[in-house]
Parts: structure tokens; sequence; C-alpha cells
């Protein structure tokens, strides 16, 4: 179809967002247990041009 696969890393932050949001459903904005996700978003991040 022309349009790339979703990255892991994205995939596993969708379910780390949702398995945080059922454990703590009132703090789950708040506290955050994705650290090396989101250095591998970044890390992906840096490589597009702008």
């Amino acid at each position: 179809c022309g349009v790339p696969a979703m990255e892991e890393w994205r995939r596993q932050m969708y379910m780390a967002t949702s398995k945080n949001r059922l454990l703590r459903p009132e703090t789950y904005r708040d506290e955050w247990d994705d650290d090396e996700l989101v250095l591998q978003a970044e890390h992906e991040f840096a490589n597009y041009k702008i």
C-alpha cells in the first residue's frame, strides 16, 4: 500500500501508555516508565531532515 510500517517503539509506547492508564487512571499522564522508548524516539527523530 506504500505506507511504511509503524516503528516498533511507537507500538511499544502505545502499549506502555495503555498499561499505565489501567494501573494509574488518575495519574497516568504524570508518571512515566518509558525512558528507553523516549530515547529510541529521539534517536529516530534525529534522522529526519527538516
